[in-house]
Parts: C-alpha cells; structure tokens; sequence
C-alpha cells in the first residue's frame, strides 16, 4: 500500500511538472500568433493592436518569398479591378445620356458595356482577395514556422 502512494505521488508530480511545462510553452506560442501574425480585419489588416491598408502590407511580406509574390499579384489584380470599374462608372452615364435623349439602341448597347465591365472589375476583385489571402497564409507560415 505504501509503495503504491509513492508511485502515485510520484506520477502525480511528474505530470504537474509536464502540464506545467506545457502551459509556457503553449502561452509562449500564444503570445508569438497574438502579437506577429498578420490577419484581415474587414477592410483593414491587423497585427496585433497595428492596423494597416492595403498598400502598407508590402512590408510585411518582406520575409515571405512566395508571400510577396502573391502580394504583388494581389496589387496587380486590384488595380485592374478598379481600372474596369472606373470604365463602368464612366459607360453609365453613356446610359444616363442615351436614356435621357430616347436613344434605346446606345442605351441597351452602353448598359450592355458597363455591365461586361463591372463583372470584369468584380471577377479581378476577387482574383486579388484570392491572392492576398494566399500571401498572407504564406507570409504566417514563414515566420511561425521558419526554415
């Protein structure tokens, strides 16, 4: 009986210390995704309490090779994005004017138009949503898991 509270004891200390050691390891870990992992926030990008836009993230990607490529795919394809869009807010009033002097032939063929542009610049939006989010999954893993 006595040698079994000893074993017991025993274990019960050995696996305190384990969970222990455990437990800093895990807040360690904690602390290192809570303060340096880059994560969306709505519009915004948030690392730790820091708050960037879109055109400051180019920094962060600086450790991250195949991160910054997606990045720089990300920035192309937005700003083809907002190209396409651009052309589509500029062909509506193409429709606002032929609308207004009864013209149904330029109104159908310019509505026509904006609509093939504003799909183009939606299409490219979410291409560029894509990329990012793979930069971003890239540039996390290289700097929690580093080579």
């Amino acid at each position: 009986m006595f040698m079994n509270s000893q074993r017991f004891s025993f274990i019960f200390i050995l696996s305190f210390i384990f969970i222990n050691i455990s437990a800093q390891n895990n807040e360690t870990n904690r602390r290192l995704y809570d303060e340096k992992v880059l994560y969306r926030y709505g519009n915004t990008f948030k690392i730790g309490e820091e708050k960037f836009k879109f055109k400051q993230l180019e920094y962060e990607f600086k450790g991250s090779e195949i991160g910054l490529i997606n990045y720089k795919q990300a920035k192309k394809y937005r700003t083809i994005s907002i190209i396409l869009r651009g052309v589509s807010l500029a062909t509506l009033f193409g429709v606002i004017n032929g609308a207004s002097n009864n013209n149904m032939d330029q109104t159908l063929i310019l509505l026509g138009i904006q609509t093939g542009f504003a799909i183009g610049g939606a299409v490219y939006l979410n291409m560029s949503n894509q990329s990012l989010d793979k930069a971003i999954y890239h540039r996390n893993k290289d700097y929690l898991f580093p080579h």
